[in-house]
Parts: structure tokens; C-alpha cells; sequence
């Protein structure tokens, strides 16, 4: 009958932390973000001399056969219309709309440690766009490296300095290099956003699942 009732009481308290409606309210505003960041790395790469035909060929192998003509007309698309004015805008509104996620998060985390938000406003938004910032240049190199990186292995010089040998290991071990990358990005953020002093012991692992989830 006691473990009953402990059951019943840790129920109730996950109720009250309203933890399904933090998780809907980022994971909204991230998912809003998606478009605006598309167009964003596509006017990047298309600054950086990557042309359309060029992008279209090596999407050939990471997509479904069945959404390459889509992709495709997406790509063209967004090529051709683009300019450094959209470059600009679409910065601002995938930092800006994204924030909103990441904003959702900080306020699910104080719920969850049972703590009240005493920072300022001002203070809070410019946080969450700082770690959006962050969080969508780890999105940018998981894309660069997945996508890239047999490419890259082959551009990147033979030798033996310390930034060559590095960047040769990041690449050829690209997918333990990311897990580290996004286990350190979210072990900041859960040590960082809540209102709260928490130690990078307490924050790994929650970073840990998140990484892997």
C-alpha cells in the first residue's frame, strides 16, 4: 500500500511539472525553424561556390528516390531566388523563431528541478538564442560531415600538423566526433538554462540520452 501511494504521489508531481506541454512547446518552435535554416544553408552553400547541379547529384544517395524531384525543385528553387538580403532574414527568423524552442525548454527545465525564474526576461531570450545559435551550427556540421564526408577526406591535405592530423580524425571518425559534439552541447544547456546551480556531473546524463535519442 505505501509503494502504492509513493507511485501515486510521483505521478501526480510529473503531472505538475507539465512536462507534454514544454516538449510540444519547443519541439513546435524548432520544427518551425526547419524551413527558414533549409534556405539558410542553402544560400550559404551556394555563397561558398557550391552550385545547384552539384548539391542535386550528392543529394542522390541520401535521399528517397521518391522526394529527389522534390528536393530537387526545392534546391533550384531557393538557388535561384536567393540573395544576401535573404541570407539576413532568414538568420533572423531561424534564430528568432527557434529561440521560442529553446525559451520553451529553459521554462520545462525550471519546472522539472522545481525552480522559479527569477532572471530577467531580456536575459533569458538572448540565452536561448545563444544556444540555438549553437545548437543549429552542430545541426550545420552533423550535415556537412554526414553528407561531405568521404569528400573532405579526400580534399584535406596529407600531413602532419596538429589541425590537419585533427581534422583528419574529426572527419574519419565523424560519427563518435558528433556524438561528443552534441554530448557537450546538451550537457551546457542543461547545466546553463535552468535557474539554478548544477554541476557538468549532474547535466551528463541527461546530454547522454539526449545525444543518443
Amino acid at each position: 500500500m505505501e509503494k502504492f501511494r509513493k507511485i501515486r504521489a510521483f505521478l501526480r508531481h510529473l503531472s505538475a511539472m507539465k512536462i507534454p506541454v514544454y516538449a510540444a512547446h519547443t519541439g513546435y518552435f524548432v520544427v518551425l525553424s526547419l524551413f527558414p535554416l533549409l534556405l539558410l544553408i542553402l544560400s550559404l552553400l551556394r555563397s561558398a561556390g557550391l552550385g545547384a547541379d552539384s548539391l542535386t547529384g550528392l543529394l542522390d544517395g541520401v535521399i528517397p528516390s521518391a522526394l529527389l524531384p522534390a528536393a530537387r525543385l526545392f534546391v533550384t528553387g531557393a538557388y535561384r531566388n536567393t540573395s544576401g538580403t535573404v541570407i539576413s532574414l532568414s538568420a533572423v527568423a531561424v534564430l528568432w523563431s527557434a529561440s521560442r524552442g529553446i525559451y520553451g525548454l529553459l521554462k520545462g527545465l525550471n519546472a522539472v528541478y522545481g525552480l522559479r525564474e527569477t532572471r530577467g526576461y531580456v536575459y533569458t531570450r538572448i540565452m536561448s538564442v545563444y544556444y540555438t545559435f549553437a545548437f543549429l551550427l552542430v545541426l550545420l556540421l552533423n550535415l556537412v560531415l554526414q553528407v561531405f564526408g568521404k569528400s573532405l577526406l579526400e580534399a584535406i591535405p596529407y600531413g602532419q600538423e596538429p589541425l590537419l592530423v585533427f581534422l583528419t580524425g574529426a572527419v574519419d571518425f565523424r560519427q563518435l566526433f558528433l556524438l561528443l559534439t552534441q554530448i557537450a552541447l546538451f550537457s551546457a544547456m542543461y547545466k546553463a538554462l535552468p535557474n539554478g546551480r548544477f554541476s557538468w556531473k549532474q547535466s551528463l546524463p541527461g546530454a547522454v540520452l539526449a545525444s543518443f535519442g
